[in-house]
């Protein structure tokens, strides 16, 4: 008989054990998984669900599984892979993207994993209880599933097919105090028509030391950075962000706004807000800046001349994640 571990509100074990299927309580949950495998395309590979599934039969997704007492997700991601698609993978391949607690009756701790593999439909070891088919899909028609009903939705899951459309997961989060410095100062140099104040500008990259910093690069060369700090349980800030001039409307921007969303989402950050120049400040630099970030799905909140004076009037944008439910002491 399959046996889950428990956990409570705070995502933490409980000590407890119920057989699969038994009733729980309002604030007792298990752990679940899902992996998001995408190959050097851009393409995602999705799964039918056997019509002999007791949940969902004949519905498209991704691999998912609830996880065996003694399990933790990433183990279980390592199992399901295995059961139902003949895929042998290692621990460090799984790069881990957010944790949910389902507020929809399921009581599940969802972990949301990310595989970059290829490999041919073909050489797929399908489970048959289990997978009726499998085949890649562009992002494309992975909107088109989910918008016809023909893949399973979840509410987070238009936020991960932008964070794949932009590449985020090829930036990396640099931990190198030195390194964090020092790509911020050699990209900000390069962006005297945004950041023209050297002593600024040397501030920006030393503050870097202490906050969260993500870099894009191109042909192995640093082609842009953000950095993020954490202002609240719930809440953070892009507190500078660069693109070098010849990379501009690349994409570099885009992918490490996602970045740092990913950031945000294992963070439990719900809200993250920018600082920019107001549209009462002629600067066309910065109207492509604010653009940039209404794009992104940041809204305008509020414009203060208090903060940086009246002739910089200091605009503040607000952009809301999907939050992960999860209660906080």
């Amino acid at each position: 008989m399959e046996v889950w571990d428990l956990y409570d509100r705070f995502a933490e074990k409980t000590g407890k054990t119920v057989p699969k299927g038994a009733e729980l309580s309002a604030e007792e949950y298990h752990l679940a998984m899902e992996v998001w495998i995408v190959n050097s395309k851009g393409e995602v590979l999705i799964q039918e669900r056997s019509q002999d599934c007791e949940i969902l039969p004949g519905v498209w997704g991704l691999t998912t599984g609830r996880m065996v007492a003694g399990e933790d997700t990433r183990s279980g991601c390592i199992r399901e892979l295995r059961e139902e698609l003949g895929l042998a993978v290692q621990p460090e391949q799984l790069q881990f993207l957010r944790r949910i607690l389902r507020q929809d009756g399921t009581h599940l701790i969802w972990d949301i994993y990310l595989l970059q593999m290829d490999v041919p439909v073909s050489q797929l070891k399908l489970q048959s209880e289990e997978v009726s088919g499998a085949k890649w899909a562009d992002l494309a028609a992975l909107r088109q599933l989910v918008l016809t009903g023909k893949l399973f939705f979840y509410p987070e899951i238009w936020e991960i097919i932008e964070y794949l459309d932009s590449g985020a997961y090829r930036a990396e989060q640099l931990h190198d105090s030195r390194e964090k410095c020092a790509a911020a100062a050699e990209i900000l140099e390069q962006l005297p028509g945004w950041f023209e104040n050297e002593q600024a500008r040397g501030k920006y990259a030393a503050d870097c030391e202490n906050q969260a910093v993500f870099c894009a690069r191109k042909d192995g060369k640093a082609a842009g950075f953000l950095a993020a700090k954490q202002l609240s349980d719930r809440a953070a800030e892009i507190a500078v962000m660069g693109v070098v001039p010849q990379m501009h409307r690349e994409g570099i921007g885009r992918a490490l706004f996602w970045r740092c969303a990913a950031w945000c989402w294992q963070n439990g950050i719900g809200y993250l807000q920018v600082k920019t120049l107001g549209e009462s400040n002629p600067d066309a630099g910065y109207a492509k800046t604010r653009a940039f970030y209404q794009k992104m799905g940041f809204a305008p909140l509020e414009c203060f001349d208090e903060i940086w004076g009246g002739e910089n009037p200091c605009q503040i944008l607000v952009r809301y994640f999907f939050e992960d439910g999860i209660a906080r002491q």
